[in-house]
Formats: structure tokens, C-alpha cells, sequence
């Protein structure tokens, strides 16, 4: 894919700063920001930055959300962490997988032409996993390795109910067991997907059964056959991807190519606080990093 990359003002702030990207494909105008720690940091530690992160974003995942992810993970891992400003999206499941494919492959050739020094990692967040796949198996000769955070990998097909029941319980033991942050948090996103089910009810809906119906276990297995390192971070305490139905996929990516193996790590956190939460947070750097070894 052709992209067209214009390079804008930046910001620089007492954490984290980040250069700005407008993309232009032939999906349109994309958005792009590069986080990474302030230059404070850097002379801190007296070292730059030596990975950087490709994000594929969950479904109905908001741009606040995923503006967060990158000044946390800039800030507290010391890496550099591509995060997506899409337009909003009039597109079925269908269609959406591969255009979110397509604008992170942008984002992964961004980081390999403006950031040549940096050992990339693709990541993928819940359904963020399936573009991450992809796009893993497209740059495998470019990048060190795919993280993929609470995917949806059901190891069966779900009903909607049974999936939307799945994701009320998940919010509710958040809002009852999190701290005033998370719950904030948590709000913002419901926000988010309030607006979404506003904007397009049906469009919705029928995106929930996809997603639903759809574990495509397959697919992953394939695409991740020839990458050279693979992690999962797992939630202990995630009701909506539960770590019993990943480890089914994780062990078919495993038998794919037993010499790479499977890094496999487990949290205590729920879904939709993997990354606020310090210490799964945390996890996650070292994931990534030991990815991009």
C-alpha cells in the first residue's frame, strides 16, 4: 500500500512527548501520534528509547483511550508507542478488519521509516488482535514480535446474548471493585460506545453478532506462523476473554512452530483495566520488551 506521511508539530510534555503524522492512503486521512518519553526521561536514564509499538485498538476503543495507552506506556516502559487517530467508521465487521489492518500497517511502515533504530513490536488489544495478526504476518521480516493483550479468542462460537451478557457482568464487577480512576476510566469508555450504538444501532448490533459467531482461531494460527516471538497477557480476572478459551488458540500458535513458543502471561486484572492497572500495566512492558529482544 502507497501512503503519503506529512509530518507536523509535536508536543513535548514533563512525562511524555509525541511527533504527529498525517497519512494519506487510499482509505483516506489517517491520523497518527508517536509517543514517546520526554526528553527529561531520556537525560534521566541517559538512554533512548529502543522499542517501538504498532497498537491495534479494541473495538469501539476511543482515540482518549488509546491517547492514554501511548503517554502511559511512553512514560513508564521508555518506549515509543504508535497510536491510530482513525476517522469515524461507517464500515461492517467485515470490511473493518481490513481497513484496521491497513491503517496499522501505516503506522508500522511510519515507525520503521522515522524511527529505523527502533525494535518494533506489533500489539493488538481484544479485537484489535485480528489487524495486529495481519499485519504481524505481513511485516514478520520487519518486526521482532506480536503481543497480543486479552484477545478475543473464543475457542467456540457465542450467542449475542450470551456475549453482551458476558460484557455487563464484566463492566459491573469493574465499576463495583475499581478505584475512582479506573471506574472514570471505565465511564468514559461506556460513553464512547453509547455514541457508537446511537450513531449506528443495526450496524451495531450486527457487529456484536460477528464478533460473536466468529473466533477465528484459524486465521491467527497462520498468520503468526512465521513471527519471531509471540506473547499473550492474559486477565485473571477477565470475564469477557477468558484465559481458558485463549490458552486453546495460544497452544494451537504454539504447535504452529514449537521451536519459537508461546510467552504466555498472566495478570490480576479485568478486561477493560489491563492497561491502567500499574501492575498489569507493567507486565505488558516487560512483555514487550522481552519481544522485542
Amino acid at each position: 500500500m502507497s501512503i503519503d506521511v506529512v509530518q507536523q508539530q509535536g508536543r513535548e510534555s514533563k512525562y511524555f512527548s509525541f511527533d504527529r503524522y498525517q497519512i494519506r492512503t487510499s482509505l483516506g486521512e489517517l491520523g497518527l501520534r508517536v509517543y514517546g518519553p520526554s526528553q527529561r526521561l531520556i537525560d534521566e536514564r541517559e538512554e533512548e528509547p529502543d522499542t517501538a509499538v504498532a497498537y491495534g485498538p479494541g473495538f469501539a476503543q476511543g482515540v482518549d483511550a488509546i491517547n492514554d495507552i501511548g503517554e502511559r506506556l511512553a512514560k513508564d516502559g521508555h518506549m515509543r508507542f504508535a497510536a491510530l487517530e482513525l476517522p469515524i467508521e461507517t464500515l461492517d465487521l467485515a470490511e473493518a478488519v481490513p481497513y484496521r489492518t491497513d491503517a496499522l500497517m501505516s503506522a508500522s511502515e511510519v515507525l520503521s521509516t522515522y524511527y529505523p533504530d527502533q525494535r518494533q513490536v506489533v500489539m493488538g488489544y481484544s479485537w484489535g488482535s485480528f489487524p495486529a495478526a495481519n499485519v504481524s504476518r505481513e511485516r514478520a521480516s520487519f518486526i521482532r514480535g506480536a503481543g497480543f493483550i486479552s484477545p478475543t479468542w473464543w475457542s467456540a462460537k457465542h450467542s449475542p446474548a450470551s456475549l453482551a451478557l458476558r460484557g455487563g457482568l464484566e463492566c459491573l464487577g469493574a465499576l463495583v471493585g475499581d478505584s475512582p480512576r479506573d471506574r472514570l476510566d471505565l465511564m468514559k469508555m461506556g460513553f464512547h460506545a453509547f455514541k457508537e450504538a446511537r450513531r449506528r444501532p443495526l450496524g451495531l448490533r450486527r457487529d456484536v453478532t460477528t464478533i460473536a459467531t466468529d473466533p477465528r482461531p484459524a486465521g491467527i494460527v497462520d498468520d503468526l506462523k512465521d513471527v519471531p516471538h509471540v506473547g499473550v497477557v492474559i486477565g485473571e480476572h477477565d470475564g469477557l476473554c477468558r484465559g481458558s478459551e485463549i490458552t486453546v488458540v495460544a497452544s494451537q500458535i504454539y504447535d504452529s512452530n514449537p521451536e519459537r513458543g508461546v510467552d504466555i502471561r498472566r495478570v490480576r486484572s479485568d478486561h477493560f483495566h489491563v492497561f491502567t492497572n500499574k501492575a498489569s500495566r507493567q507486565t505488558i512492558i516487560d512483555l514487550t520488551k522481552e519481544l522485542a529482544k
